[in-house]
């Protein structure tokens, strides 16, 4: 049995106008009126298709957030 694939969905037009800048889940979940899970699903899903990179940075050693920006 062939399983039937749904389209990508479209989710991806609300969040790459607000990736003009590096920006953390939280606060784009926020600013997309979504949940943290869904967003951090769509980044990923985004992420494997080349659409956004992440950005992980360490300051004095410490680790800081990583963030989000388009590709």
């Amino acid at each position: 049995m062939t399983r039937i694939r749904k389209p990508y969905p479209t989710q991806h037009d609300k969040f790459l106008p607000h990736l003009a800048e590096p920006i953390d889940a939280y606060t784009l979940a926020e600013r997309v009126g979504t949940t943290f899970t869904g967003c951090e699903s769509a980044l990923r899903a985004m992420h494997r298709r080349g659409l956004v990179r992440k950005i992980v940075r360490r300051e004095k050693g410490e680790f800081v957030a990583h963030k989000w920006v388009r590709a």
